[in-house]
């Protein structure tokens, strides 16, 4: 705290992009709370969060929403082999929180071919079989590709609305079948919208995951729909710098 007191002395601006919930019990920290009151701004992620940051002393709150790197996140065919690999009905990528499993188990038990990509899935025995591993890059593109739907889950832990994939899966021009939140509705649109399928319970993500899945060319609309959506508005990690930088000045001037 004693180097944000000096700099704030100085009259820097001091901005935090709060990426992960500092009040999740994973990510919890004395040192950072106590730190919080003295950032001019905090931008953040989470809508649910918002007025936890400003009961902490924090002075200036903004919504801020995650973004996709256009250099790393980018539609990328996949190849024959890449599909005897990665190919599925369904694909996951994402960590293996305790409350994910169920989801993963009910398409399954639905009878549609799954994949799941990223940390932990190995440590429960029943999906071992059905784990790729960790996909970064041209794996990670290629994986997406592959899939005929993409699973989009939000991080309970964190209080997420949306997560990083949100948006890097729609810029990669994945099919879609995300978790209905009020923040996803922001991004991707209503159903009328046509870019991707909600649900809000495991038979609805099952039923809609049945449909996808057997309809190519309900498939090929939606993915370029949410593509267009999506690249076409300013959801890069630049665009958000732009912004903090533009709030950041907003209150230098003001000083």
């Amino acid at each position: 705290m004693g180097t944000l007191r000096r700099l704030g002395a100085r009259g820097v601006v001091r901005a935090n992009f709060s990426t992960d919930d500092p009040w999740s019990a994973a990510h919890r920290s004395r040192w950072f709370l106590d730190a919080l009151s003295e950032y001019d701004i905090v931008f953040n992620p989470r809508r649910a969060a918002v007025d936890d940051f400003r009961r902490a002393g924090c002075r200036r709150v903004e919504y801020l929403p995650f973004a996709y790197d256009p250099t790393t996140h980018f539609p990328e065919a996949a190849s024959s082999s890449d599909l005897k690999r990665f190919g599925c009905d369904v694909a996951f990528v994402g960590g293996a929180d305790a409350d994910r499993v169920p989801y993963i188990d009910a398409l399954r038990a639905g009878g549609l071919r799954v994949r799941v990509y990223g940390g932990y899935w190995d440590r429960h025995a029943h999906l071992r079989p059905i784990w790729g591993g960790t996909v970064i890059g041209g794996e990670y593109r290629r994986c997406v590709s592959a899939a005929a739907v993409n699973l989009c889950l939000v991080r309970r832990s964190n209080r997420d609305g949306h997560v990083m994939r949100t948006f890097e899966l729609a810029a990669m021009r994945a099919c879609v079948l995300a978790e209905d939140t009020p923040e996803h509705r922001e991004v991707y649109g209503g159903p009328e919208d046509g870019c991707v399928r909600y649900f809000r319970t495991l038979g609805e993500m099952v039923e809609q995951a049945r449909v996808m899945a057997g309809d190519a060319a309900l498939r090929a609309r939606m993915s370029q729909a949410l593509y267009q959506r999506v690249t076409s508005r300013p959801n890069t990690y630049a665009d958000r710098f732009d912004a903090m930088v533009r709030s950041m000045e907003s209150l230098r001037r003001r000083s």
